[in-house]
C-alpha cells in the first residue's frame, strides 16, 4: 500500500481548506496581488461551489480537451441509440399499423397497443441509460455537472426520439390516405395536394397525428414508467433484500444495508417532468380534440409521480442531498421550450381562424408562417430567460443577505465562525472524502487518529 501511494502522482487542482474566512480572505488579496508559486510551478485560486459530497475524485486526471472529447462520445451515443430505436423498432411497427385499411372495422387491436406501451416504455428506459453512461463517462469534476448533463442528454434523446416517430407517422399516414384515395372537407384528393400546410390541416391526418400523440403520453410516458420504477425497482428489490438478510444470519451492518439494494437520490426527474409538458404543449397544434384528455391524464400521472417521489425519499433511497442549484437552474431554463411552444401553437391557430373553413387559407402561408411560428418560439424563449436571470439573481442576492444577517444575529463575527466547527456536524470533508488522504494519512503520514473515510452508510 505504501509504495502504491509513493508512485502516485498528484493532478493539477489541489483544495485548499482555511481555518476561518478570514484567512481565506487574506489568501484570495494575496493571490490578486500576485500568483502563488508551489513547487515552481504558478498556481491560482478559485472559488469551490460545491459541497465536498459532490467531489469526483476519480475524474480529475482528466484534462479540459479529454472531457470534450468524452462528451462529444456521449452524445453520438445517445443520438445513434433513437435513430437505432427508431429505425429498427418504431418504424417496422409504424409500417404493420399504417397497412390497415380502417375501413369496415380493418384496424390494429388490442396487441398493436400493448405493443406501442411497450416500445415507448422500452425506448424510455434505454435512454436513461445511455443518457447516464454518457454523463458519467465525460469525467466532470462534480456530481452536479454529471447530473445537469444527464438532464440535457436525457431531455434532447427524448425530444429527437418523438420527434423522429412524428416525421415517420406523418409519412405513412399520408402514403396511407392516398393510397385510399382519401379526400379533405372540400373534396380534393389528398394525393393532389402540394403544401404541406394543407395537407397537415387536413382533420385525418390531424386525427392520426393526435392519436399518436394521445397513445405516446398516457399511459406510455405519462404513468406506465414511474409505476414500473417504484415496482421493479425499488419495492421488489427492497423486499428480496429484506429476505435475503434474514435468511443469511451473516448479513450485518453495511452488508445488510448494501443488500437491500437502496440507491442515491438523482435529479434526472427534472427530464421525465419536463419531457412529458412539451408533449402537451405539442397538441394545440392539432385538432383540439384530444387537449382535455392530455391535460387531466398529466395532472393525475404528475400528482402520483410527486406521491411516488415523496415515498421513495423516504423509504427507497440511501439519501438525497444537493449543495449545488445547477441541476434546478438547467430545468428552468429549458422550461422555456414548451412555453415558447405554447405561443407557437397560439400563432399557427389565430392564423387558422383568419382563413375559415378553407384549408391553407390564412393571412400567413407557407414559409412566411413557419418564420414568423419560429420568430415566436425564440422570442419567447429568450425573454423567457432574461427574465428568469433577473429573478434568480435579486432572490438569490436576498437570500444571501438574510443568510449573514441571520449568521450575525446567533452570535458568529464576520471573521469568527471557523470551518473546524462546521466539520465536527458534518463529517463529509474535502479530506474525509478524499479515498487517497485518508490511505496517506494512514500509510505515509502516520496520523493519530488517521483520517476517516466518509460513507453515508455509516455514523
Amino acid at each position: 500500500m505504501k509504495q502504491m501511494l509513493r508512485q502516485m502522482e498528484n493532478t493539477a487542482i489541489a483544495y485548499v481548506v482555511f481555518h476561518t474566512k478570514l484567512s481565506r480572505d487574506r489568501a484570495v488579496e494575496a493571490a490578486r496581488r500576485g500568483s502563488i508559486a508551489i513547487l515552481g510551478r504558478q498556481c491560482q485560486l478559485k472559488a469551490v461551489q460545491h459541497e465536498p459530497a459532490e467531489v469526483l475524485w476519480e475524474n480529475h486526471h482528466a484534462s479540459p480537451s479529454q472531457r470534450r472529447t468524452e462528451l462529444l462520445i456521449g452524445g453520438l451515443l445517445v443520438v445513434g441509440a433513437c435513430l437505432a430505436w427508431a429505425v429498427f423498432l418504431y418504424l417496422p411497427f409504424a409500417h404493420y399499423v399504417n397497412s390497415f385499411s380502417y375501413a369496415n372495422g380493418d384496424a390494429p387491436g388490442l396487441f398493436a397497443e400493448v405493443l406501442f406501451v411497450a416500445l415507448v416504455v422500452c425506448a424510455r428506459m434505454g435512454l436513461i441509460a445511455c443518457s447516464q453512461t454518457a454523463a458519467r463517462r465525460s469525467s466532470f469534476l462534480y456530481t452536479s455537472r454529471v447530473e445537469s448533463t444527464h438532464v440535457l442528454f436525457l431531455s434532447a434523446a427524448l425530444v429527437l426520439c418523438v420527434a423522429l416517430v412524428i416525421v415517420l407517422e406523418v409519412r405513412l399516414s399520408y402514403q396511407t390516405l392516398v393510397g385510399e384515395g382519401a379526400r379533405s372537407a372540400a373534396g380534393q384528393l389528398i394525393g393532389t395536394m402540394t403544401n404541406f400546410e394543407e395537407i397537415m390541416e387536413v382533420f385525418m391526418m390531424q386525427q392520426s397525428l393526435g392519436q399518436l400523440l394521445w397513445g405516446y403520453c398516457f399511459p406510455s410516458t405519462f404513468l406506465i414508467p414511474f409505476v414500473a420504477e417504484l415496482v421493479l425497482s425499488h419495492w421488489l428489490r427492497q423486499h428480496l433484500g429484506r429476505l435475503l438478510v434474514g435468511a443469511n444470519p451473516k448479513l450485518r451492518g453495511l452488508n445488510a444495508i448494501r443488500a437491500m439494494g437502496l440507491s442515491v437520490m438523482e435529479q434526472g426527474r427534472y427530464a421525465d417532468l419536463l419531457f412529458n409538458i412539451l408533449l402537451v404543449t405539442c397538441i394545440p397544434f392539432l385538432a383540439p380534440a384530444y387537449m382535455h384528455r392530455i391535460f387531466l391524464a398529466l395532472i393525475v400521472s404528475h400528482s402520483y409521480i410527486y406521491c411516488y417521489d415523496q415515498v421513495k425519499v423516504l423509504r427507497y433511497v440511501v439519501r438525497f442531498d444537493f449543495s449545488s442549484p445547477e441541476v434546478h437552474d438547467l430545468a428552468m431554463r429549458l422550461l422555456a421550450v414548451p412555453t415558447g411552444l405554447l405561443l407557437g401553437a397560439a400563432v399557427f391557430k389565430f392564423n387558422q381562424v383568419t382563413g375559415g373553413i378553407q384549408l391553407s387559407s390564412g393571412i400567413l402561408k407557407g414559409s412566411r408562417l413557419l418564420a414568423v411560428v419560429v420568430l415566436a418560439v425564440v422570442a419567447h424563449i429568450l425573454m423567457h430567460r432574461w427574465a428568469l436571470e433577473t429573478l434568480i439573481s435579486r432572490i438569490r442576492g436576498h437570500g444571501d443577505a438574510a443568510i449573514a444577517a441571520a449568521a450575525m444575529g446567533a452570535g458568529h463575527t464576520k471573521h469568527g465562525a471557523t470551518y473546524k466547527d462546521t466539520a465536527k456536524l458534518f463529517t463529509a470533508t474535502y479530506f474525509s472524502v478524499n479515498p487517497v488522504h485518508c490511505l496517506r494519512s494512514r500509510y505515509l503520514l502516520d496520523e493519530k487518529p488517521h483520517q476517516s473515510f466518509y460513507s453515508p452508510l455509516k455514523p
